[in-house]
């Protein structure tokens, strides 16, 4: 439920998103990057879009992720060692 407000971009007044999140710079700022991100990958199939870096495709090796703030930017493996929990035991 969290994540509604910002992926239809509900942070502006008279919006239900005002009852989870507060409308700050910094939330607007991200509803405006996640909604465009899922707009996009819901018309083209790929996530990528204007004033967003490149993302590329995930893949088990890489773990190439969107880090959406400020300065957007893509990392690798941003969770570390966490991931390995999901991993199926040989």
């Amino acid at each position: 439920f969290a994540d509604v407000p910002f992926t239809f971009n509900w942070l502006e007044e008279g919006n239900p998103g005002l009852f989870v999140h507060a409308p700050t710079p910094a939330n607007r700022l991200l509803a405006g990057q996640w909604s465009r991100t899922v707009a996009a990958f819901a018309r083209t199939g790929s996530p990528n879009g204007k004033g967003l870096p490149e993302w590329p495709q995930y893949t088990a090796d890489g773990h190439q992720c969107l880090w959406l703030s400020q300065e957007p930017k893509i990392v690798s493996n941003p969770d570390g060692d966490m991931l390995s929990i999901y991993r199926v035991a040989e």
